[in-house]
Parts: structure tokens; C-alpha cells; sequence
């Protein structure tokens, strides 16, 4: 079943809906804490990059330079 079909619509919290991007980014929040070298495959990076390892790592040079390869493509 597609979402928009579901009838039970969970909403998020209000404390989701709620949150400012400075606390957001200023305090430990796992939503807004990204690390040099972890893997985030729900970056626009790895998006573009493919599904190599080296594609989902944050800030990897190599990465970057193959995304805009596939975006100029």
C-alpha cells in the first residue's frame, strides 16, 4: 500500500515540528550531527556519486568529484 493511501497517517511529534535549526544544530541531535567520514547515504552527494562505499562517506573528495562527473554526463 502507497502512503498516500493509509489512512492511519502518522504525524511527527510536535516536538519535531517544533525544532529550531539552531538547537538543532548546536546540541548533540542525531538528526543534525554529521561526521567527517561516516557513511549518510541520504546526502545529495551520494545521490549523484552511485552506491560505492567511498560515494556515502561525508566530505570524501573523491566522491564529490564523481557525482559532478554523473551530473555533467
Amino acid at each position: 500500500m502507497v502512503a498516500r493511501q493509509n489512512k492511519t497517517k502518522i504525524r511527527p511529534s510536535a516536538y519535531w515540528l517544533n525544532k529550531k535549526f539552531e538547537h538543532c544544530v548546536l546540541t548533540p541531535d542525531p538528526e543534525c550531527t554529521f561526521l567527517e567520514g561516516r557513511n549518510y547515504s541520504v546526502l545529495q552527494v551520494p545521490y549523484f556519486c552511485g552506491q560505492e562505499y567511498q560515494c556515502q562517506l561525508l566530505n570524501d573528495p573523491g566522491a564529490l568529484n564523481k557525482a559532478k562527473r554523473n551530473i555533467e554526463q
